[in-house]
């Protein structure tokens, strides 16, 4: 059953795509949140504590998208853009990266730096994030389909 505030064009795009999509954050409350919430559009999302595990599972399995969150302990969600970005396997994937202290951050300098597709303060509308999801994914697809690798 849909979610009331999901509108009816992004349940359809969100249900044709099986895009993979790695949640990253030590609160394991905003990632059961996240989870469930792109579970209602068909995404697979797969979720992880730490920078380590996210690590290991992006070097396993290529997720479409992370959600990463800023501040954890270990490798922190900065460390771990890092790390992906300096990787040419990894250097394209999308990011998201959450955070509560948004303030300290400069998004201009995280977006070019680390090539941060958006920058999200906690707390933050799960429906919010499920539309940014569901573009960047449509984007992903666009840019990987037949039609523009052919041209």
């Amino acid at each position: 059953m849909r979610e009331l505030l999901c509108s009816c064009d992004l349940f359809t795009k969100a249900s044709s795509m099986s895009g993979q999509v790695l949640i990253c954050d030590d609160h394991p409350y905003i990632t059961k949140m996240v989870e469930l919430s792109l579970l209602k559009d068909g995404l697979q999302p797969e979720t992880c504590s730490s920078g380590e595990a996210a690590w290991r599972s992006i070097e396993l399995n290529s997720p479409q998208l992370l959600i990463c969150d800023c501040e954890m302990p270990g490798m922190n969600g900065l460390e771990l853009c890092r790390r992906i970005r300096s990787d040419e396997r990894f250097e394209n994937l999308p990011i998201i990266l959450l955070t509560a202290k948004a303030f300290q951050l400069s998004s201009t300098v995280l977006k070019q730096e680390l090539n941060i597709i958006a920058i999200i303060k906690k707390p933050f509308s799960p429906r919010e994030l499920r539309q940014k999801v569901v573009s960047i994914l449509n984007k992903v697809q666009v840019q990987a389909s037949p039609e523009d690798l052919a041209s």
